[in-house]
């Protein structure tokens, strides 16, 4: 039994050590579905906004499209220019944990043929520093049942005749303990202790009983 112990509790180690790998891999992909921003929120300080029909999904695949630009509302894009959308992230929202790891929005623009939609192309973040992408809704919807904007070319009209600023709006922090869907990793090593002590009391029990049917 006293040999045995090492073993047990090198497994117990082994497994500690194989939570935190788990954990930190997990952690630094994307686990959550964030909505999209949306147009209205980046218009003051997008570099180019554009409205436009979807009028291609390109393979079949929804975050793979061709829009053509139907309303030049800011940049230098030309009505009636076909623009190919590929797998285009929106790089905001971002989640920030507890210990300061950030991770951004990981979720592909998605849109469907008919779709008419309007984009904001380099928006300020309310973080200050991030540019981002923007989508909303004119009609239609997205082609997954993501969060969105729907608004209206009028309003977006609107928006984009005020004066541009690089000015962030302000910025509304949201702090997680732990991913979505995620264990907090000092409740997974308790678990993992407690798990290597069972053990040894199991295996200490089962040499008692040897003990005593000799």
């Amino acid at each position: 039994m006293t040999r045995r112990l090492p073993l047990v509790f090198a497994a117990a180690v082994l497994a500690i050590i194989g939570t935190f790998s788990i954990s930190a891999t997990t952690r630094a992909e994307c686990i959550y579905v964030p909505p999209y921003p949306p147009v209205t929120e980046a218009a003051r300080s997008a570099r180019e906004i554009i409205v436009g029909t979807v009028i291609e999904n390109v393979g079949g695949q929804f975050a793979d499209f061709r829009l053509r630009i139907d309303h030049v509302l800011r940049g230098s894009s030309t009505v009636g220019d076909i623009r190919r959308i590929t797998y285009l992230y929106p790089n905001w929202p971002q989640d920030t944990f507890a210990d300061g790891q950030t991770i951004a929005s990981c979720t592909e623009i998605a849109a469907s043929t008919g779709d008419v939609i309007a984009m904001a192309f380099r928006a300020l973040a309310p973080d200050g520093k991030t540019r981002y992408t923007a989508i909303s809704w004119i009609s239609g919807k997205p082609a997954f049942n993501y969060d969105y904007e729907r608004t209206t070319l009028v309003k977006l009209q609107a928006l984009a005749d005020l004066p541009q600023t690089d000015t962030a709006p302000e910025s509304i922090g949201v702090v997680r303990s732990a991913p979505s869907g995620a264990i907090d990793p000092s409740v997974v090593v308790l678990i993992d202790l407690c798990a290597g002590f069972a053990t040894v009391l199991w295996l200490k029990g089962r040499q008692r009983r040897r003990i005593k049917s000799l």
